[in-house]
């Protein structure tokens, strides 16, 4: 009988050590792959908003007080998309942490540029939006880069998330 406890202890030991690899491996995807991925989502939207923003401005440049509305959503859209990049810093230095590094300063120029041309169609030295739209044109260039970067991030999330689903199946099979 000593032995039939043993050995049952045994295989209950073994099974509640998977139960909590897996639980370990379950918290750290939703901790960090699944929560990535959201916050790469709120990024995509808040680039999203930042140009869709932009372009309400150009539109309403004949309306400036209509315009600094959309100038003061701009700007709290840029300042969301700033706390997205950072929050996706967070943690572990892996792979999508070089392409976010490589994208911040990017927005950052789009933004400049962007600053500059809101300052210069509140002064009223651009009298069209076909005019602010050129004079936005060298900070568009350095947004598309940023924009292109998010599909390098999609990637990389992507495999990060396969690998811990591979780490997770794998453990299951040990258990």
């Amino acid at each position: 009988i000593a032995l039939v406890l043993t050995l049952l202890s045994l295989i209950g030991g073994t099974g509640l050590w998977g139960l909590q690899q897996l639980r370990v491996l379950n918290e750290e995807f939703m901790e960090h792959s699944f929560s990535e991925a959201q916050r790469l989502t709120q990024l995509v939207h808040s680039l999203n908003d930042l140009r869709r923003f932009e372009k309400d401005v150009l539109l309403n440049h004949e309306k400036p007080e209509v315009a600094k509305e959309y100038v003061a959503k701009w700007r709290k859209t840029l300042a969301e998309a700033g706390v997205q990049a950072n929050a996706l810093l967070a943690g572990e230095e892996d792979e999508d942490n070089v392409v976010l590094r490589r994208m911040q300063p990017m927005i950052a120029d789009y933004a400049r540029g962007a600053e500059a041309v809101f300052a210069q169609l509140e002064a009223q030295t651009l009298r069209s939006a076909s005019a602010a739209n050129e004079a936005l044109r060298p900070a568009k260039k350095s947004i598309y880069v940023a924009e292109k970067s998010i599909d390098e991030l999609r990637a990389i999330l992507q495999t990060e998330a396969l690998h811990s689903v591979d780490e997770t199946q794998a453990s299951q099979r040990l258990a």
